[in-house]
């Protein structure tokens, strides 16, 4: 092999193996995919081996906890028709923060009645061309543990 050349030898059947020194707190499987399991508590760490070969590399997997959940743009009102993406995002208790909008993260989605808007699994609400002035409309964004709600106000007119 050169040195300008690349192989991905991830995969088990490259002949990478991967192991976890607290498997009941965080495995790892064949492929290398990490998974913290519900025993583990919040700072429990582990050192995740990967081998092939004569070469090994080890990283280190620290369990945080979701804190809270923040929902933008702040608005208070919302215009009949109008589409408006909603953003998540969750603070961890390493004082890290990042993006939790797309459902593939765990967030959930649900509006307190759906007769004048609709959400989403990624958070986009749409507002009825039909809904009346000063309709209050409410989405529930929960992750985990963590839970808010978002309001805003129709207004007909501009």
């Amino acid at each position: 092999m050169t040195s300008s050349r690349k192989l991905d030898l991830t995969a088990a059947e490259d002949g990478t193996t991967y192991t976890s020194s607290k498997p009941e707190w965080i495995e790892v499987s064949e492929d290398g995919l990490v998974r913290v399991l519900p025993e583990a508590k919040p700072g429990s760490k582990a050192t995740i081996t990967i081998q092939n070969g004569s070469s090994t590399a080890k990283m280190t997997v620290t369990v945080y906890t979701l804190d809270s959940i923040a929902v933008s743009p702040k608005r208070d009102v919302v215009y009949p028709g109008e589409k408006l993406q909603l953003k998540v995002k969750g603070s961890y208790s390493d004082r890290s923060a990042i993006d939790l909008t797309k459902s593939s993260t765990g967030t959930t989605y649900s509006l307190d009645q759906d007769e004048y808007a609709t959400i989403s699994a990624n958070g986009l609400l749409e507002i009825s061309p039909d809904a009346p002035d000063q309709a209050a409309i409410t989405v529930t964004v929960e992750n985990g543990n963590a839970s808010t709600t978002y309001t805003v106000t129709v207004k007909r007119s501009k």
